[in-house]
């Protein structure tokens, strides 16, 4: 409770208060959606700010005292305090590409028919599955996903919708669309007319989807669990956490090893930018460092690029790779759903982090031997044979980019039409 008043304080000393609130019809939640998604621009808008270390501006009024008193004992005084300043500005249209939090499905299930809610998916998501797990096997009484709700929600593909219903998430309507930020990429580099120039940096054989974990690491809505779950889910953890570590640093040093063994270039993109993460970007060069075979050091060294999230450099590696290897990577999608050719590899023995599409392009625990043969299988077939080596059509996980209808045309119309109401 004291850290709470502590942090309380502190933000009230920091912020520019206002006694009006602005009035438009569009409500952006969370700073981050607004940072990834450029069509916004268009648009006449405020920002619901929702992380203690970005509100910048504090909304209070009457109406808003009002609205905070009579419900104050039923919810949270920060979700009270949002629900608020949506009612009262009379937004028609509440954006979000956080679609994992609890926060966001709390108010979407308590104002939806007030208000419109559009959710936009941000990552793949596994940690669904996950929460699924652990209320089927038991190791938690609460089944935590029931406190998801979207009333529209855009997917990257059919699979989302086959996964929810299965899993039980409420979702009113789905869109599929594809990945904003593949868009996003792709319009980026069209302006910049760099496709040529980045054809011959970032070409390569092989891109690796490199990812690390650190000790500790907990999914977003962890922290919803009543104490009782909590401490079951820490006794199970540290398996999770050891079989994590060992999965990356067993396909790091598998995939350097192929490539030294045959010759081929390497790209591996690392996954945090030093300019925005900097602690994100330094634990992820420890763990390599550690974990990296001593006599593969160099040739990983040479292979490893620097993240520029501006300039897009992870999706320019794997565009320009012939194939993409990874663990549970948005951007194994992203390739496989735009003609590309991908090996996703899951060694922890967990289920809820396969690839879901069976057939070439995943894998599981393995040796090194089976892990080259597949490799090298996938590499001489052409993509019309790798393709008939699947269970399903790419699109299942990712909508294909299309420049006369991509994701941000596709979002641009349902904004309009619930704008136009």
């Amino acid at each position: 409770m004291l850290k709470k008043i502590f942090i309380f304080f502190r933000i009230l000393l920091r912020c520019n208060i206002f006694f009006k609130i602005p009035k438009k019809d569009l409500a952006i939640f969370d700073l981050k959606t607004l940072n990834s998604i450029k069509t916004f621009s268009n648009y006449d808008f405020f920002i619901l700010e929702t992380r203690p270390h970005e509100i910048k501006n504090i909304y209070f009024n009457l109406n808003i005292l009002n609205y905070i008193l009579k419900n104050l004992f039923k919810r949270k005084l920060f979700t009270i305090y949002l629900e608020s300043l949506i009612l009262l500005s009379g937004a028609k249209l509440i954006i979000s590409k956080i679609d994992n939090s609890l926060k966001l499905s709390e108010i979407t299930k308590r104002l939806k028919k007030k208000v419109n809610f559009i959710t936009i998916q941000n990552a793949s998501r596994y940690e669904y599955l996950q929460h699924y797990e652990f209320f089927t096997k038991k190791i938690v009484r609460e089944n935590l996903l029931n406190k998801y709700d979207f009333q529209n929600y855009l997917v990257f593909g059919k699979y989302e919708k086959e996964n929810f219903k299965k899993i039980g998430i409420k979702v009113d309507n789905f869109y599929e669309i594809g990945n904003i930020q593949w868009s996003n990429f792709i319009e980026y580099q069209n302006k910049k007319k760099s496709i040529t120039e980045d054809k011959k940096f970032f070409a390569s054989d092989i891109c690796l989807l490199a990812e690390y974990s650190n000790p500790g690491e907990t999914w977003h809505a962890d922290n919803a669990y009543s104490a009782y779950d909590k401490s079951n889910l820490k006794r199970s953890r540290k398996e999770k956490e050891n079989r994590l570590t060992e999965n990356h640093k067993t396909l790091l040093n598998f995939t350097l090893r192929f490539c030294i063994e045959n010759s081929l270039k390497l790209i591996i993109p690392s996954k945090r930018d030093k300019k925005y993460d900097g602690k994100g970007y330094l634990d992820e060069i420890n763990f390599f460092k550690k974990y990296v075979d001593k006599k593969y050091t160099s040739f990983f060294e040479k292979s490893l690029l620097t993240k520029s999230r501006d300039d897009y450099t992870s999706y320019k590696s794997i565009q320009n790779s012939d194939l993409v290897i990874g663990f549970c990577s948005t951007l194994l999608k992203d390739k496989i759903g735009n003609n590309g050719k991908i090996l996703s590899c899951n060694f922890t023995n967990y289920d809820f982090w396969n690839f879901p599409i069976n057939g070439i392009c995943s894998l599981n625990k393995c040796s090194y031997e089976k892990f080259s043969d597949r490799i090298n299988k996938i590499r001489k077939m052409s993509y019309i044979e790798y393709l008939n080596h699947l269970d399903h059509n790419p699109s299942y996980v990712m909508t294909k980019y299309d420049h006369s209808n991509n994701s941000i045309h596709k979002l641009d119309k349902i904004i309009n039409k619930y704008l136009n109401l």
